[in-house]
């Protein structure tokens, strides 16, 4: 049975404009992150991810993975995105395509490789071509959001930005 490591939040903030108190006209702007929050560590999605991503938790011998991948717009396929490695051994140099974003230790003195893998041979319906490649160039931003969980601590490698 795999152990889901996973919650999701939105986190809404509202800016109100106005110089006075009671401003003849007002205006308003949204802004929705996505926090994706596991036992380990949290990261924040753009606020145009929205409902634009699905996410897949695998927690078994290899390691505790997030997986995210694109959502499709007209019902095509979902192309994988980036996932997120905690592997407590070095099996993960054998992965083709990763990144080591950091070192995470858990409450119980467990440290974690913090991996980025990137897929190798991405499927993606042709209509789905530009949102993906779109969120595809925003993972190294978003995995730079890394916060450890309570009780965690965590030190980044690298920026993965750029």
């Amino acid at each position: 049975m795999k152990k889901s490591i996973l919650a999701v939040t939105m986190a809404a903030f509202m800016a109100v404009s106005g110089a006075s108190a009671y401003p003849a006209e007002e205006e308003s702007s949204f802004n929705v992150e996505v926090k994706i929050v596991t036992p380990y560590y949290s990261i924040t999605t753009p606020a145009d991810w929205a409902g634009a991503f699905t996410i897949k938790t695998v927690d078994n011998t290899t390691g505790k993975w997030v997986e995210l991948f694109c959502n499709p717009e007209n019902g095509g396929y979902a192309g994988h995105l980036f996932s997120i490695l905690l592997d407590s051994t070095d099996h993960y140099e054998i992965i083709a395509d990763h990144d080591l974003v950091g070192e995470l230790e858990d409450a119980e003195g467990t440290v974690y490789h913090v991996v980025a893998v990137y897929p190798t041979d991405v499927q993606y319906d042709k209509e789905n071509r530009d949102s993906y490649m779109a969120m595809s160039d925003q993972a190294g931003a978003i995995l730079d959001t890394i916060e450890a969980a309570e009780g965690c601590t965590y030190t980044a490698a690298q920026s993965t930005a750029g």
